[in-house]
């Protein structure tokens, strides 16, 4: 019975017309959103969309945490920032994601009420980028001079994952240890994604930001003296794609449908259209 339902519910979906402009604007969005400025480039290239690959990306009509984006001038210097932002963190370049910050979104850099838990991932990724390269004194060094104002008030979240990263210097080969996750390329993207929504949110309340990073502001470090490493007061929502926001509406809906029917018949579960069945 629940596998005929799940059946009519797949056919019920299959039957709804998706106007292929629509799937292409979502995806657009979704790369625009985070910062993924050639990736996006290449999309539209291929949609054969070359008059858009060469002006600068604008929001999706909704998306209030984009809207920003409207203006041409500004959409091609905040994805410049975001881009060079993602791209230095992936590459393990945290001075260099602070000083882009720093030069162009002092705010992030200065507001620690609002982006302490920013400021907490910075530290911790700087860390953790310290001991992959086996600069093991530095990172004792960093850890006693800028981690350690980390301690004490944060909560427990966050002592939980300070530990954590604190622990990596004991291993010989922390590639092979317990620990190896934060090594990973996965723990590099979600600071990349923490830092790209505290941009969205600065750019959103002050319509827009300066003019895109110069090579030179990319290639200069930023002292870390002085950062005020905090927990967030109050941490703002962070923006969300527009694909995301369709996803987390379908399943709160699903869920609401669930519940109205007393419960009865199959659960939604997202991963089955994503992933595949799961086993």
């Amino acid at each position: 019975m629940l596998a005929e339902e799940k059946a009519a519910h797949r056919a019920a979906i299959d039957r709804i017309p998706v106007s292929p402009g629509i799937t292409h604007e979502i995806v657009r969005q979704y790369l625009l959103h985070y910062g993924y400025e050639d990736t996006l480039r290449a999309f539209d290239e291929a949609a054969g969309l070359i008059e858009e690959a060469q002006q600068p990306a604008t929001a999706v009509e909704g998306d209030a945490a984009s809207a920003a984006f409207a203006d041409p001038a500004y959409a091609a210097s905040a994805l410049v920032l975001r881009s060079r932002l993602r791209s230095c963190l992936m590459a393990g370049d945290v001075d260099g994601a602070l000083s882009l910050l720093s030069e162009h979104c002092p705010v992030v850099m200065s507001d620690a009420k609002r982006f302490g838990e920013v400021h907490f991932q910075l530290a911790c990724q700087k860390y953790i980028e310290l001991v992959r390269c086996g600069r093991v004194e530095e990172a004792v060094q960093f850890a006693q001079s800028t981690m350690s104002q980390l301690r004490g008030p944060s909560p427990a979240s966050m002592e939980s994952s300070l530990r954590d990263v604190v622990a990596l210097v004991a291993y010989q080969n922390p590639e092979a240890s317990p620990l190896a996750h934060l090594l990973g390329r996965e723990q590099r993207d979600a600071v990349a994604d923490a830092v790209n929504a505290a941009v969205l949110t600065v750019a959103s309340e002050a319509g827009g930001l300066p003019a895109s990073p110069s090579a030179a502001a990319a290639g200069s470090e930023r002292s870390w003296a002085g950062l005020q490493l905090r927990p967030a007061a109050a941490t703002p929502p962070r923006p969300a794609s527009r694909v995301e926001t369709l996803l987390q509406q379908l399943v709160a809906v699903q869920g609401a449908l669930h519940e109205a029917n007393g419960g009865q018949g199959w659960i939604f579960n997202l991963q089955d259209y994503m992933l595949g069945p799961t086993q």
